[in-house]
């Protein structure tokens, strides 16, 4: 269910430091795979060491923090990925 960043964003020029800051609040450990196809991808709900960006196939998944650990081995459970 943990998987490793790959990637790192960095800042467009000329960005503001206000923008930003807000962008990099939206980071979270829990994210959604909007595309999945359940043959090839293992992992419906991946879970960073990390507080990481959403990215348009991974949208963030907002839990509270100190929840994000359990919420990832349920929802890549069988009953999650049923639900799911």
């Amino acid at each position: 269910m943990a998987v490793q960043v790959r990637r790192m964003t960095v800042p467009k020029p000329g960005a503001g430091k206000v923008h930003v800051t807000r962008v990099a609040a939206t980071a979270t450990r829990l994210h959604v795979n909007c595309a999945c196809g359940y043959a090839s991808q293992a992992v419906l709900f991946p879970y960073t060491a990390a507080p990481t960006l959403a990215s348009g196939a991974f949208p963030l998944f907002e839990v509270p923090r100190a929840h994000e650990k359990a919420m990832a081995v349920w929802v890549n459970s069988t009953l999650g990925i049923l639900c799911f």
